[in-house]
């Protein structure tokens, strides 16, 4: 076992030759060494003259035997992994794209190592490769798998952002906010509505802009301070208002402890008769 030969008749085992490498033979009476069978790929034999598949073991981790027959295996090229028993080495991972001259003509195309994407950059697996963070995305570290979003009250106009996030996307100005994630123009953040206000950086909803209180108004947008307060002979009805209201003629404001007066009084209802004691 282990064996063969060709020979006819021979009477001694010296004409006999040892199974190479990579295969084993367990029967007698071998003739040929095609009749010595191949290790699968995957696993290596070093031994000649092996008897038993035993002697077939997996290839080790990060390396392969891409034929049967392997007396070895090869380690995986940089950048490339296997797990123990592998035909080839993995594809390379999201993050990383294929490198080396495996184009060239007559070149084995699975010869390809694999390197990091740059910061700003990401892959998909198997990729040749890297792909730049669109606008309202960024990419901090090498070897991204996927691009960071820039979230609401934010934006990015940069393409391939490699800048952590409070550098990439730029917060919403005072005055201002953006629900949208993503957004890589500047405009994307609105403008608070006249009679509102928010000193807020970076506001994401439109009710950080906070209404203008009773007796204070705005007729701006984008207000980032408090409201302008009333003249003391005016005032508003509610809040989150882009004027005060004044009396008619003939009336005037009734200010004793707030600007207000009973419901019955003709037009702005806020003012009073001129006859009344205030």
């Amino acid at each position: 076992m282990g064996l063969y030969s060709s020979a006819l008749g021979a009477t001694s085992v010296s004409v006999c030759a040892k199974c190479p490498s990579g295969r084993y033979s367990s029967a007698k009476g071998v003739t040929s060494v095609d009749d010595c069978t191949r290790c699968a790929a995957g696993k290596k034999n070093p031994i000649a003259g092996s008897t038993s598949s035993s002697a077939c073991t997996n290839c080790d981790a990060t390396t392969f035997s891409k034929l049967p027959g392997s007396s070895s295996c090869d380690d995986c090229f940089s950048g490339r992994t296997a797990n123990a028993g592998s035909v080839r080495c993995e594809v390379c991972a999201k993050g990383k794209k294929k490198a080396g001259a495996y184009k060239t003509q007559g070149t084995d195309p699975d010869t390809y190592t694999c390197v990091d994407c740059d910061a700003g950059y990401w892959s998909d697996t198997n990729s040749e490769e890297c792909l730049e963070c669109p606008k309202g995305y960024y990419a901090a570290a090498a070897e991204s798998k996927s691009c960071d979003v820039c979230a609401a009250g934010r934006y990015n106009q940069n393409k391939a952002n490699a800048n952590v996030v409070d550098i990439a996307c730029t917060k919403c100005e005072a005055g201002r906010y953006s629900s949208a994630v993503g957004a890589s123009i500047k405009n994307t953040c609105s403008n608070c509505s006249p009679g509102k206000w928010s000193d807020t950086v970076g506001a994401a909803l439109s009710s950080d802009c906070k209404d203008c209180a009773i007796d204070y108004f705005s007729a701006d947008e984008g207000r980032t301070t408090n409201c302008e307060k009333c003249a003391v002979d005016a005032t508003t009805l509610e809040a989150g208002l882009t004027i005060c209201l004044r009396c008619n003629a003939g009336f005037h404001m009734k200010t004793n402890s707030s600007k207000s007066c009973r419901t019955w009084y003709v037009d702005m209802l806020l003012c009073c008769p001129l006859f009344e004691t205030v």
